[in-house]
């Protein structure tokens, strides 16, 4: 009997062999990564990814100088038949996936690396190393789909500053940026996610200034709402692509003892929001659907 099991062990392994060769056609020359359809291979066989033949200049492979713009149609056909392992298995990714999918499983893949977006930090790892980096290295700078709130005192816009924090909500990560640039007289900010733009397009965020003061009610200095941006916005795109206030807005609340407060509410796009709609109060009940987090420095 063992040796019946032997038998068909040995079998296995040379069939898993036999499948990893045949697997490797579809693995790019340059960066091992898996190519997706169209396959592009130069005359001598040289396979490339679709971000690498990027790199080539004058369609001319990087190994051997030969032409690469040759497609296979048979070994396009053929790769539609076989499931690739996720470019992170080895981050503990167990999926196989269908060549025409690679591509959005790996871009959405929770075992994909994630970049902190600290200033001067170069961390990169896992979704759970970068919350935990955020934790220890970056105190005060991670929060869960909890509530508090920080008063903002003496502004300085005559000095640049950066506030950058890591907001987990919805199952989701999203950076929220906020800036000053005393050069082009405004602050600038933004909610990115950390997902493709299909993932960010279900989201969206209200930001809200209100100025403080003991001797009247809070004022609202300025009300936004965006959609979330995606992963592949640039911190340089934010100021295109978020918000920005201009300085003269917030001049005339720069008078002790008066104090800041920002207010940032992600929500799901279940229904579009309307730009210049009234916002909530953040004094109120959000209700249970959106997601808010006061964020201040003082």
């Amino acid at each position: 009997m063992s040796g019946a099991m032997d038998k068909r062990l040995m079998a296995y392994r040379k069939h898993k062999r036999g499948l990893m060769k045949v697997l490797s056609v579809f693995d790019c020359s340059i960066c091992s990564s898996v190519m997706t359809v169209p396959l592009i291979y130069c005359r001598k066989g040289h396979g490339y990814c679709q971000a690498c033949v990027r790199k080539c200049f004058d369609n001319s492979c990087l190994l051997c100088g030969k032409n690469i713009k040759m497609k296979n149609e048979l070994l396009d056909r053929l790769s539609e038949c076989f499931f690739c392992p996720c470019r992170y298995f080895e981050n503990g990714c167990s999926k196989f996936v269908p060549n025409e999918d690679y591509d959005a499983h790996c871009n959405a893949c929770i075992f994909r690396p994630y970049e902190c977006y600290q200033p001067d930090c170069l961390f990169k790892g896992p979704r759970a190393a970068l919350i935990q980096h955020v934790t220890k290295q970056h105190p005060g700078q991670f929060a869960v789909a909890s509530s508090f709130a920080l008063k903002w005192r003496r502004l300085d816009l005559a000095e640049p500053f950066r506030h950058v924090k890591l907001i987990l909500s919805f199952n989701q990560l999203f950076w929220f940026y906020f800036s000053n640039s005393p050069e082009k007289r405004r602050c600038i900010g933004g909610v990115q996610i950390v997902a493709t733009k299909n993932i960010a397009a279900k989201f969206h965020y209200e930001f809200e200034m209100l100025g403080l003061s003991p001797e009247r009610e809070p004022r609202s200095i300025v009300q936004f709402t965006r959609e979330a941006h995606d992963e592949e916005t640039r911190n340089s795109d934010i100021e295109t692509f978020g918000f920005w206030l201009r300085h003269r807005y917030v001049i005339p609340y720069l008078h002790r003892p008066d104090e800041f407060l920002i207010s940032l509410v992600i929500s799901r796009n279940n229904l579009n929001p309307v730009p210049g709609f009234p916002k909530p109060s953040p004094y109120s009940n959000p209700g249970p659907s959106p997601v808010r987090v006061m964020i201040m420095s003082s």
